[in-house]
C-alpha cells in the first residue's frame, strides 16, 4: 500500500493475515505506524510487524525501540547509499549491487516473514 494512513481508513486492509509496516526513525513516521498499529488491532489484523528503514545508526534503532515495542520490530534496514546510485542509473539496487547491506537485510526480512507464515507464497 501507499504510505500513510489513507488506505486503512478506506477499510481495504480488512482480512490481512500480517501487516508489514515500514518505519523510519523520525518522530512522524513513528506517530504514523502508532496510528496505523492501532487501526490494525481495530480491524483484527492476525499479525503486526515493523521495520525499520533507513538506519543510519544504533542510536536510530534505540529511538524508534523507546516508541514501539521490541517484540514488533523484526528487521532493522540500513540506509544504503547504493539505492540513490541505483536510482540515478535507473536500476534496482538488486541489479546495482547485489551484495549491498540493503540487498542482504531485505533478504534477512524476506525469510524471517515467510519462516514465521509458512502458508505465505513463495
Amino acid at each position: 500500500m501507499v504510505a500513510g494512513l489513507e488506505p486503512m481508513s478506506r477499510g481495504t486492509t480488512r482480512g490481512i493475515d500480517h501487516m508489514l509496516c515500514i518505519v523510519e526513525p523520525n518522530l512522524k513516521a513513528i506517530d504514523v505506524a502508532l496510528k496505523i498499529m492501532k487501526l490494525a488491532e481495530d480491524i483484527e489484523v492476525k499479525r503486526f510487524s515493523i521495520a525499520i528503514n533507513k538506519v543510519r545508526s544504533d542510536e536510530d534503532v534505540e529511538y524508534v525501540k523507546r516508541v514501539i515495542k521490541w517484540d514488533k520490530i523484526i528487521a532493522i534496514i540500513p540506509y544504503d547509499e547504493n539505492v540513490i546510485e541505483a536510482d540515478k542509473r535507473g536500476l534496482s539496487v538488486l541489479d546495482y549491487n547485489p551484495n549491498t547491506p540493503i540487498v542482504t537485510a531485505i533478504e534477512s526480512l524476506r525469510r524471517n516473514l515467510f519462516h514465521k507464515n509458512k502458508n505465505t507464497l513463495k
